[in-house]
C-alpha cells in the first residue's frame, strides 16, 4: 500500500480512516443491539462505504475487503430482510474496531496493514457463516 505514495497523502489517508472508524465505534459499542435505529444502520453503511472507497484508492485491499463485507452484512438489515444481532455486532467490531485499537500510535503502518489483513480473512469466513 505505501510504495510510491506521497507521505502526506498517506498521513491524510490514515487520518480519514480513523475519523470514519471513530464514527463507527460508538454505534457498534451499544450494549443492546436492539437499541440501534435505522439512522445508526445508515451511518454504519455510509462510513464503511467511505472506508471502502479510500481503501480502494490506496490499494489497501484487505481494508477494502473488510469494508465491503461490512456493507454486505448491513444492507439486508437496512432493507428489513435481516435483524441486526449480537453475532453481526461482534463480527463488525472484530473487523472495524479491533484493528483500530490494535494499531495504537506505538505500532507502525506495516502492522496496520497486517492487522486489517488478518481481520479481512476472519470477517469473510464469519460473514459467510452468518449468511447461511
Amino acid at each position: 500500500m505505501t510504495d510510491g505514495i506521497d507521505p502526506q497523502l498517506l498521513s491524510q489517508f490514515n487520518v480519514e480512516i480513523d475519523q470514519h472508524l471513530l464514527a463507527i465505534e460508538p454505534v457498534l459499542g451499544v450494549a443492546e443491539v436492539d437499541e440501534l435505529k435505522r439512522s445508526d444502520i445508515d451511518l454504519l453503511l455510509r462510513e464503511f462505504h467511505s472506508i471502502k472507497g479510500l481503501a480502494r484508492t490506496f490499494a489497501a485491499t484487505a481494508m477494502e475487503v473488510v469494508a465491503h463485507e461490512a456493507e454486505s452484512l448491513l444492507s439486508p438489515v437496512r432493507s428489513g430482510d435481516r435483524l441486526f444481532d449480537a453475532a453481526m455486532q461482534e463480527l463488525l467490531v472484530a473487523g472495524a474496531v479491533k484493528p483500530r485499537r490494535g494499531d495504537a500510535g506505538r505500532q507502525r503502518r506495516d502492522r496496520r496493514k497486517h492487522s486489517w489483513h488478518d481481520h479481512s480473512r476472519r470477517i469473510g469466513q464469519r460473514a459467510m457463516a452468518l449468511a447461511r
